[in-house]
């Protein structure tokens, strides 16, 4: 598979070039300590970029796997796609913060062994150096670097032109590595996916707000310029109602008279 083989490349590349850069001579033990480190930071330097093509080439394939998606297949095909789409600098996407992740993982691991084994530490305290001391350095180093792997990653696939790449959960991705930086602290997502101490930290999902359509704008619209705020209704007492009676005067021979009274003849 193309991850196998980029794994052979990188191993390759890494003996050739620590066998060309000879190891120092001198005596003391810092600068041994120092070159040492130099000669292992150059040789996975070279081992990098001899095998980062295959790291993006695999991203791709297995992004076009779940996506059922056909651009990237097949290895060739993948080779066609990144060579007609971006070039030969599409091969190396996201190839920054695979070198500082790897560079100072291996840093780390050498600087711990020759200190180890230069200072007689292995004498002092009686225990030999081996692979299991630098198990907790390198879980550390995992740890800390999470991020600039889960860049790497996601550079990788950024710019290919799949359906991936439009996801609101990409943006910002694709235009160097400090913006996706940003863009995945922004978003609380700069642990997504890791699995420390067997727990994974699962991906933030932001779903946007659906369209509204034009008929439901329209209707907003008409309800924002009809509705009118509700009267305020103030609690007074009201006058009792006045009752108007027409009053007769009668006399006592019979004739009505209004309230003016009546005419004397």
């Amino acid at each position: 598979s193309t991850q196998s083989t980029g794994t052979i490349v990188s191993n390759t590349v890494r003996n050739e070039v620590l066998g060309m850069i000879p190891k120092s001579e001198t005596k003391c033990p810092p600068e041994q300590v120092l070159c040492e480190v130099g000669r292992q930071c150059a040789a996975t330097t070279a081992a990098v970029l001899a095998s980062h093509p295959f790291l993006v080439i695999t991203n791709r394939m297995i992004v076009a796997i779940i996506g059922s998606e056909d651009r990237y297949s097949s290895a060739i095909g993948a080779v066609g796609s990144i060579l007609s789409d971006q070039g030969i600098l599409g091969f190396y996407a996201g190839i920054i913060p695979h070198l500082i992740c790897e560079v100072s993982g291996r840093a780390m691991e050498v600087l711990l062994e020759e200190v180890y084994e230069k200072f007689d530490l292995n004498k002092r305290l009686g225990l030999p150096f081996d692979s299991k001391h630098a198990l907790p350095v390198s879980s550390l180093h995992s740890f800390l670097s999470y991020p600039l792997q889960l860049t790497t990653t996601i550079m990788t696939v950024s710019t290919s032109g799949m359906a991936v790449s439009e996801l609101p959960a990409m943006e910002g991705t694709s235009s160097g590595m400090l913006n996706c930086l940003s863009s995945l602290w922004k978003t609380g997502c700069m642990k997504r996916g890791s699995n420390l101490m067997f727990m994974r930290k699962a991906p933030t999902v932001i779903t946007p707000p659906p369209p509204a359509s034009p008929a439901t704008e329209s209707k907003g619209a008409a309800r924002a310029v009809i509705a009118e705020p509700p009267p305020v209704v103030c609690e007074t007492s009201s006058p009792a109602p006045v009752t108007i009676t027409e009053v007769s005067i009668t006399d006592t021979s019979g004739a009505e008279s209004g309230v003016e009274g009546t005419k004397e003849e």
